[in-house]
């Protein structure tokens, strides 16, 4: 019966066994680190798209807040250049009679 050790390498049957048994759980132990690269790469990916869009729409609230801001200048300087053309109005009404 040939022994199921490499060629050159005196073991026992029992030490075989363990041999590849170490050889099985190196394995698993390899595709459980893959795995958990490629799940850490993954969540990381995942938290970055998220980051991404919050800071998208934080910056879409910003752009909004400025261009609200601005409109309410605008409509206060209306208001107001419509209140000196009024009191300009009324003053030359009163200058002229």
């Amino acid at each position: 019966m040939a022994s199921p050790c490499p060629p050159g390498l005196e073991c026992s049957m029992a030490s075989c066994t363990v041999s590849l048994l170490n050889i099985e759980l190196h394995c698993l132990s390899a595709q459980s680190t893959l795995y958990s690269v490629y799940y850490l790469l993954s969540t990381q990916s995942t938290l970055y798209s998220v980051y991404s869009l919050l800071s998208l729409l934080s910056t879409q609230y910003t752009l909004y807040s400025v261009y609200s801001l601005l409109s309410l200048l605008s409509t206060q300087s209306t208001l107001y250049s419509i209140t000196l053309y009024s009191v300009y109005s009324l003053l030359s009404l009163v200058s002229y009679q």
